[in-house]
Parts: C-alpha cells; structure tokens; sequence
C-alpha cells in the first residue's frame, strides 16, 4: 500500500471565484497554507480560512492598470503576474505578446516591488510547445524585460498531461531551461485517465513535487467540484454536492 502523502507548506488552493465559503473548511491552512484565486480581490468571507496566505494575480492585461490601487496599502508578500499569455485567444486564452507584456510589466507590476518589497513571479504559461508557446515565449518576454528594468523572484508555470513520466520530465526540463528561480506550479492536472488513475498519480506527484528543493510551491487545479473543472472531472477535489472531498480531494489535504 502507497504511503500517505505527507502534509507540505508548498501545497496551495487555486481557488475558483464561484466556490462557497462553505467549501473552505473541507481543507486546513495549517496543512494547506496559501491559496490564489487568478484575481488581485481576496475570495475569502472574514475569519474564513484566514491563517492562510493570499496571494493576488493579474490574470490579464485588462486587470493590468489596476494593480497599482490594489497594491496601495501593499497588501501582499508574493505576486503572480498574467495567466497564460501564451494562450491564444483561438484556445480560449488571453494572449499578449511578450514585447506587449513586458512594456505592462515595467509599468504597473515592477513598481510594487520597490514600493513594497513584494516577490514577484513571471508570467504563468502554458507546457505548450514551439515557437511562441510555453518556455519560449518566456524566454521572448526575458528578452524584453531583463535586470534592472524587471525583477523576477519566482517563476509560476502550469502542465497539463496525462502520465506522471510526463510531469516530471517538464518541471525538470523548465528548471534545466531557468535554473536560477524557484518555480511554482500554479496548475497542473492529469487529463484523460480515470478518477482511480488520477488518485494514484496525484499520490506519487505531490510526494516528488516535495522532495524537489527547486519546486517552492505547488497547487493542483482544482479544489472545486465537476462542474468547475473545465472538463476535467476526474481531477475534482470536491463532490458535486460540496458536502465533502473526493478520494482526490482527501490525498492533496492529506487526509488519506
């Protein structure tokens, strides 16, 4: 029988904007202590779920301008910049080029690090490859917004596939390509296997994403019930009744 997955401070929440509150206590900020929720607005009620971290994104560069307000009373420690830019609009993506991208960076999202100190993380894309996917368009974004005019303190990518085999290989590949910066994983899901298949993956995913000084952080898409998980059902972390945790849900709160 596999080993429980042990309880990890690198182990977050992506949390969907249309999750109860309710939803929260079916997971433990001391086993689960940060979360996002691709917005720069909190999504948690008061006292819900509040030792835990929240960190704040601009998802796209409509959100862009607002970031300067948001961060007025510099309310976070970490920031994660746009969400899969690399993503054409064809795919259901928000792209931006990364010449556009980094022009919005140097404007609105460099300055709150020397305003507040905070830890900026680089675009989040996708583990699309070729031109102008994935690590190539970061590299292209690199090219335009490199030291001193942008600081980058961590770098968010996401993966979605269907073999732990093909996991691994690209963490290791992205920290081969970018061996200066602690990466997080910000989304990643197995697509195309059984909800059987997907637990058994998961268990084996999270206990090498810990073993692994280079990965900070991590947070599996998603703790949300079938109907928010884009067509991934097999991966959702809440029943469709939001009563409790799926066998998927109970490995990644570290309850089995």
């Amino acid at each position: 029988m596999s080993a429980i997955a042990s309880n990890s401070t690198k182990r977050g929440l992506c949390w969907p904007w249309n999750n109860p509150a309710s939803s929260f206590k079916l997971f433990s900020p001391s086993a689960i202590p940060w979360l996002y929720n691709w917005e720069l607005w909190d999504p948690r009620a008061s006292g819900v779920y509040a030792p835990a971290e929240y960190v704040p994104m601009c998802r796209t560069q409509k959100e862009v301008s607002q970031v300067p307000g948001y961060f007025s009373n510099c309310y976070a420690k970490n920031f994660l910049g746009f969400n899969e830019p690399d993503l054409p609009a064809a795919y259901g993506g928000d792209y931006i080029s990364p010449f556009d991208a980094s022009v919005l960076w140097k404007q609105y999202i460099q300055p709150i690090k020397l305003k507040c100190g905070t830890a900026l993380g680089a675009p989040g894309v996708t583990n699309g490859v070729g031109s102008g996917w994935g690590t190539d368009w970061l590299r292209q974004f690199f090219s335009h917004c490199n030291f001193p005019s942008c600081t980058f303190d961590f770098l968010p990518i996401h993966w979605y596939g269907n073999s732990v085999s093909q996991f691994k290989a690209h963490i290791i590949n992205v920290h081969s390509l970018f061996p200066n910066y602690p990466l997080w994983i910000t989304e990643f899901q197995f697509t195309d296997v059984s909800s059987t298949v997907t637990a058994g993956y998961v268990r084996e995913t999270l206990q090498w994403l810990d073993a692994q000084p280079y990965v900070a952080r991590y947070s599996m898409f998603g703790p949300m019930n079938s109907p928010n998980m884009a067509g991934i059902l097999n991966g959702a972390m809440v029943t469709d009744d939001l009563s409790q945790l799926t066998e998927v849900g109970k490995i990644y709160a570290g309850l089995a």
